[in-house]
């Protein structure tokens, strides 16, 4: 079939779908008939049909993502790890993963085409390009896993500030849900990783969430121990109504105990690392400058001796 017969084809699907379109748009041009109703209730109506849609089309949007993350456990902890590096949003998530393979993709295809240019052959630039694949994707995991490991470290060394601000928010007499709204906006600059933890705490709470529940989320995607054990005294605070002064106190001496005793492993290590720097450098300098003199001595006396 040459090129003209399928160009004619194409024109005479376009002329019997033509009156179809004509039809289907005059359709749509047509005023639609509403029922008489009050400007308040149609109002309301209609900004509750606009809600609806949009918490559809995001539980749509999210649905696949939640469907690989239940069936995948690979991804599930991919998403983790984009949660404990501050990626809260699942949205965002799936569309770093999505860049992130498509990154891979096209480092590895550009690697497969100038390979297969040069000198390998098909199957050979074909084996080394999933190859650089599956290392690409395997380097972006464990710098996320460094980008998150670094984040909750930040989140265990804000811990003592946190706590102290909100002892003295707490002796004021505000609620839990003032007081973490407080540190939110006082703290976002001083202690940014935990205000922005807190933050998402806050939001839930507004939408209606239990408090207990938003504070176990968070308690449950992040391994800092010091934060973690804050949001654990927070949560038993919001579930049974005490006090958490005398608990906050007492974390806040463990933390700072802790952290006195990491020092002095680390001072101890750094000691014994100077040691062993000093053995392998200056050690062979002694030798020389001390054993040198001796040495030359007696290379000179057996010299002699041999008749040199």
């Amino acid at each position: 079939m040459e090129s003209y017969h399928l160009l004619f084809l194409a024109c005479i699907v376009l002329l019997m779908a033509a009156p179809a379109l004509l039809l289907l748009a005059r359709i749509e041009a047509q005023p639609r008939i509403v029922p008489e109703a009050p400007h308040k209730q149609s109002t309301t109506t209609s900004i509750d049909t606009r809600e609806t849609r949009k918490k559809n089309r995001r539980s749509f949007q999210l649905e696949p993502w939640r469907q690989l993350r239940s069936r995948y456990e690979s991804i599930d902890e991919v998403a983790r790890l984009f949660r404990q590096s501050g990626v809260s949003s699942a949205a965002d998530q799936m569309r770093y993963l999505i860049y992130g393979v498509a990154a891979a993709a096209i480092f590895s295809l550009l690697l497969g085409v100038v390979l297969g240019a040069g000198k390998y052959s098909a199957i050979e630039a074909f084996a080394y390009a999933v190859i650089a694949f599956v290392v690409t994707l395997l380097v972006m995991k464990r710098g996320l896993k460094g980008k998150a490991d670094k984040r909750q470290k930040a989140l265990e060394d804000e811990a003592l500030m946190l706590i102290q601000t909100t002892r003295m928010l707490w002796r004021v007499g505000l609620s839990l849900p003032k007081t973490l709204g407080i540190l939110c906006d006082e703290l976002r600059h001083l202690t940014p990783n935990t205000a922005t933890e807190l933050k998402i705490a806050v939001k839930r709470i507004d939408a209606g969430q239990a408090q207990d529940e938003a504070l176990q989320e968070l308690c449950n995607n992040t391994h800092a121990e010091g934060f973690r054990e804050y949001l654990i005294i927070l949560r038993q605070e919001s579930s049974t109504g005490g006090g958490v002064d005398k608990s906050l106190q007492e974390l806040y001496e463990v933390l700072q105990s802790r952290r006195k005793t990491n020092l002095q492993e680390k001072v101890s290590k750094t000691s014994a690392n100077m040691s062993v720097v000093m053995m392998l450098m200056m050690f062979p300098a002694l030798i020389i400058v001390i054993g040198g003199p001796g040495f030359i001595a007696i290379s000179r006396a057996l010299s002699t001796l041999n008749g040199g």
